[in-house]
């Protein structure tokens, strides 16, 4: 009986038992180190990332929770190294694209980073986190109509993201300072 291979990354029905159990074992692993990532302990997660690391290591969910990991602890250029990896395995990775977009904005790379975000919006449009991101990358740039506008998108597919319901209030304020700045300009010629 000839089968052909499923297009998975794990088959499950063909899998050893040995290869089972460390599939496994590395989805456990990332699991807390996501759990730890969300809850704020950043360098635990980073370690148990690295242990499903050592069981598979073109798990790019483990790659990316890296990089998520080290930009927020302001580590931004070795979070780029981390989503380079992840987009090393999978160039489609709208995780990584995006994660690596947003790294370039928080070292002020602002262009760059938009190459990225909008790499992961072609390929994902109603991605709220990469809208988000876009949002937070154009705010960076003083273009902060259009920010609001993606922060609105991004509210409208998650009205619980509040990242960009943050950030839209922070592209408002700006928005009206530079208003008023130019008000203020204009008053004075």
């Amino acid at each position: 009986m000839n089968m052909e291979k499923s297009p998975l990354r794990y088959d499950f029905i063909n899998i050893d038992k040995l290869s089972f159990v460390l599939v496994v074992f590395g989805l456990y692993e990332y699991s807390i180190g996501y759990d730890l990532n969300s809850q704020g302990n950043h360098t635990q997660a980073i370690q148990y990332y690295n242990k499903a690391l050592a069981i598979d290591p073109k798990y790019t969910n483990a790659l990316n929770g890296i990089g998520d990991a080290l930009d927020n602890l302001g580590n931004h250029t070795q979070a780029i190294q981390y989503y380079n990896k992840a987009l090393a395995i999978d160039p489609k990775n709208t995780y990584a694209l995006n994660g690596k977009g947003f790294s370039l904005a928080e070292l002020g790379k602002y262009n760059e980073g938009l190459v990225f975000i909008d790499k992961a919006l072609s390929l994902d449009p109603k991605n709220a986190e990469a809208l988000d991101s876009k949002g937070f990358t154009l705010d960076g740039l003083g273009r902060h109509n259009e920010a609001i506008a993606l922060y609105n998108k991004a509210l409208a597919i998650d009205p619980k993201n509040t990242d960009a319901l943050k950030a839209k209030s922070v592209a408002i304020a700006a928005l009206n300072n530079q208003t008023r700045l130019a008000n203020h300009t204009t008053t004075l010629k």
